[in-house]
């Protein structure tokens, strides 16, 4: 295992050190006190990386997912730069942060970074997608801390909620992400149901190939714990089925759901329509353009998992039937 600090030094090793409160599912990422400070190691394949919290800071976001937390702990404020910040479906925030300029679109014209205003102007920490480590090379020579934001690799949906606490503590607020996290775990916990006989399908489809992602991610853990079989079953990450592979599975699922924005509704019902006549399969549809599925998901699991619960009639939530 390689160990590395990021923009900061190495911690003082402590004799005994004592962790804070455990995690409860997260396996990414861990806070510890030793001596009087309190350090971030958060686990990025083999490398296990250090954090150290700043006064008061500031942050740019590689990724809109990274904004729930900001949201769900009230620290918007904090934000100083964020990618696609005009796709966040929330018009107090675009009001009060992305019209007025208060939050800076990282992205010129929607494509390339824009390098000189975050060597310019860096935050106190970068937030980044591990899949994606190309911008830590070009925001080296700054003060700016990168921080791989480990959230979607957890293998349950309640490990990935509870990186609201690395938020929190960053933002000096952990005792408020805990207690977010403690309400939303017992909520999730008690809608937990044995497994049944039918069988889900998540993914999103692009004509040719279906993504799903592996048995070991957060989507297939949420689909056993609605009472459903998930029929993920590639140990790798996102994985494309071609056609005939889609064809020869489909037979055996009885709720299928795709992912997309709004402009791909149309084209996703039509398909899911054309697999219920071929297939018998139900047809749902998450629009992640209403929903803020991919911003507001990971802190809302219970709410997928009622959703998953109520099929084939699914209700309020992210999950739209498609008859």
């Amino acid at each position: 295992m390689c160990f590395i600090a990021v923009a900061c030094q190495l911690p003082n090793k402590s004799e005994n050190p004592a962790p804070m409160s455990p995690n409860a599912y997260a396996q990414l990422f861990h806070l510890r006190i030793e001596n009087t400070d309190t350090t971030l190691y958060i686990f990025n394949g083999t490398d296990t990386i250090s954090i150290q919290k700043k006064s008061s800071p500031t942050f740019c976001l590689g990724s809109t997912t990274q904004w729930g937390y900001f949201h769900a702990l009230d620290v918007e404020n904090r934000i100083a730069g964020m990618t696609f910040p005009n796709t966040i479906e929330n018009q107090e925030f675009q009001s009060e942060y992305v019209s007025s300029g208060k939050i800076k679109d990282l992205q010129i014209n929607g494509a390339e970074m824009d390098w000189e205003w975050l060597l310019t102007y860096p935050a106190d920490y970068y937030l980044y997608s591990p899949f994606d480590e190309s911008a830590c090379e070009r925001l080296a020579s700054t003060p700016m801390t990168c921080v791989p934001f480990c959230d979607y690799l957890e293998p349950h949906p309640l490990g990935r909620l509870e990186w609201i606490k690395v938020i929190g503590w960053l933002n000096g607020k952990y005792p408020s992400a805990c207690a977010y996290f403690e309400k939303e775990k017992n909520q999730y916990e008690s809608l937990i149901k044995s497994a049944s006989n039918e069988s889900v399908l998540i993914g999103s489809f692009d004509d040719k190939q279906f993504w799903i992602n592996s048995n070991k991610s957060h989507v297939h853990q949420i689909i056993k714990d609605s009472g459903h079989l998930s029929t993920l079953n590639s140990n790798k990450g996102n994985t494309p089925l071609d056609q005939e592979q889609l064809w020869e599975l489909l037979p055996q699922i009885q709720h299928v759901i795709l992912i997309g924005t709004a402009m791909q509704q149309d084209q996703a019902e039509k398909q899911l329509r054309d697999w219920k006549m071929r297939f018998g399969n139900h047809g749902y549809y998450i629009n992640t353009s209403v929903t803020s599925y991919f911003e507001m998901g990971p802190l809302q699991p219970s709410l997928l998992l009622q959703n998953l619960l109520e099929l084939p009639s699914p209700q309020s939530g992210f999950i739209q039937k498609i008859d």
